[in-house]
């Protein structure tokens, strides 16, 4: 299963949703994509593709508005509500059910909700604000210091590691036998 959510509303509370709606429809969640879009008009709505032959559809798409387009705080409560009936809907179109077939309570997306879904809410997505000029020249100015800090620091190691290793010439120029008759040129 896999889940695409670009509307204004935690995945996460979306995904619990969900996941317990394909449990109890017996729905397999390996092959099924869920697009969640913004929705345009203020109320939920949805499109599935319809299962043939045994063969459940492989994608449901869900359009739910803006907070603030549901209005009274009473709908905006229904929000999980809503989402679960049309949600309930549209998976039953991916299992091949057609709207012959449905009952009116499933139809109109009007059936009774469950009892793990009373009291559940939908959040939003916190907005952050757009960080102003002052903001990213802070951000590059820190960088830089922690760029010079790190270069200084890289600086320093090579320095007393060239000293390390020029201790060790020395060591062995001295300590070279005069029998070889050569001296090291470095």
């Amino acid at each position: 299963m896999k889940i695409i959510n670009k509307s204004t509303y935690q995945g996460r509370d979306l995904r619990a949703i969900i996941i317990r709606t394909m449990k109890e429809r017996g729905i397999d969640p390996t092959y099924i994509y869920i697009y969640i879009n913004e929705g345009k008009r203020g109320s939920i709505h949805g499109r599935a593709q319809i299962g043939k032959y045994g063969i459940q559809g492989s994608w449901v798409k869900m359009f739910i508005p803006p907070m603030d387009r549901f209005g009274s705080e009473t709908n905006r409560r229904n929000c999980a509500e809503d989402f679960y009936r049309v949600l309930d809907h549209e998976f039953l179109h991916s299992l091949g059910v057609d709207h012959k077939e449905m009952d009116s309570e499933c139809l109109y997306a009007s059936g009774p909700v469950p009892y793990w879904l009373r009291g559940f809410r939908l959040r939003e997505i916190a907005i952050q604000p757009k960080p102003t000029r002052a903001d990213q020249k802070r951000v590059r100015y820190e960088a830089a210091l922690a760029a010079v800090k790190r270069w200084e620091s890289k600086a320093k190691r090579a320095a007393n590691k060239l000293k390390a290793w020029r201790k060790k010439v020395q060591y062995h120029e001295r300590t070279l036998p005069a029998a070889a008759g050569k001296a090291c040129k470095t």
